[in-house]
């Protein structure tokens, strides 16, 4: 009779999330420390999905302070110029 092994699947978020909850827990990482989306991302080679997820899993156990960033954008800029003779057809 064979026996069926479960294979647990870690994905990337799982992978960000436990590294990032040990650093804390051994303070490799110290409160108040900053962290970039951004920088995360780059240093595991992911996308800022999984690390957005993982940041999220730690804010929910209170180990992690989420604050929005605010950002700026900028609208189209359109630039009038007289037109000397306009034709209407």
């Amino acid at each position: 009779m064979a026996t069926q092994e479960t294979v647990e699947r870690v994905t990337s978020t799982d992978h960000i999330f436990q590294d990032l909850y040990a650093r804390i827990m051994s303070l490799d990482l110290l409160p108040g420390t900053k962290l970039s989306e951004t920088e995360v991302a780059k240093s595991f080679g992911y996308s800022r999905q999984p690390v957005r997820e993982a940041f999220t899993r730690l804010a929910n156990l209170n180990l992690l302070l989420l604050r929005p960033i605010w950002t700026m954008s900028f609208t189209a800029c359109f630039v009038w110029q007289p037109v000397d003779h306009l034709r209407l057809t």
